[in-house]
């Protein structure tokens, strides 16, 4: 909001000079009163003496001139956009969050301990393996009996009781190839 008093203009109600005050206030685009972008500008003037009230429309010619001038250099505040502002800020913090995520698990395949949990990517569910043991080139991994057709919800399964009794070997070769095709999708490690 920007107010400036106005010389040289009479008000057109009570004819009292240099009494007019205009006021600029900006309009934005919400969402739940969160503002994600200006869209315009809204003019008013008032009367100290009398306090009359005119909106652009009803305004006098010389007036409407003086609102011009404050018009264009009313800055629109950077608030406006704020809605914009805190989705850019969610995207980018998305976007680091998925690489930082991306480098861990890629370098928890490349050195596999005891104890890691891999979340797998088959056609049509989530899986667990868990690595019982690391012998040179080879990975013991114990498969868990259960899946599940969403990612979020891995935590469920992940009990001991849920695993295999036997383990089955893959190549540290094996696994970086099941991360390529994003069939292994994070690693937990304690």
């Amino acid at each position: 909001m920007l107010t400036e008093p106005v010389t040289d203009v009479v008000c057109a109600s009570c004819y009292t000079p240099n009494t007019l005050q205009i006021s600029i206030f900006g309009r934005y685009a919400h969402v739940y009163w969160v503002p994600f972008f200006p869209i315009g500008k809204i003019s008013v003037s008032e009367c100290e003496h009398c306090r009359q009230v005119l909106e652009g429309k009803q305004m006098p010619e010389a007036l409407k001139a003086k609102v011009a001038q404050v018009k264009a250099h009313a800055k629109i505040p950077f608030w406006h956009f704020a809605g914009l502002i805190l989705i850019a800020v969610a995207i980018v913090v998305s976007f680091v969050f998925n690489y930082v995520n991306h480098q861990h698990t890629t370098a928890y395949v490349a050195q596999p301990q005891v104890g890691d949990v891999y979340h797998v990517r088959t056609d049509s569910a989530y899986s667990l393996l868990k690595v019982a043991a690391v012998h040179g080139n080879s990975v013991e991994l114990l498969a868990n009996d259960y899946q599940t057709d969403n990612l979020s919800r891995l935590n469920e399964i992940d009990k001991p009781e849920n695993y295999a009794e036997e383990p089955f070997d893959l190549t540290p070769l094996d696994l970086q190839i099941m991360l390529q095709k994003e069939q292994i999708v994070k690693v937990e490690r304690d």
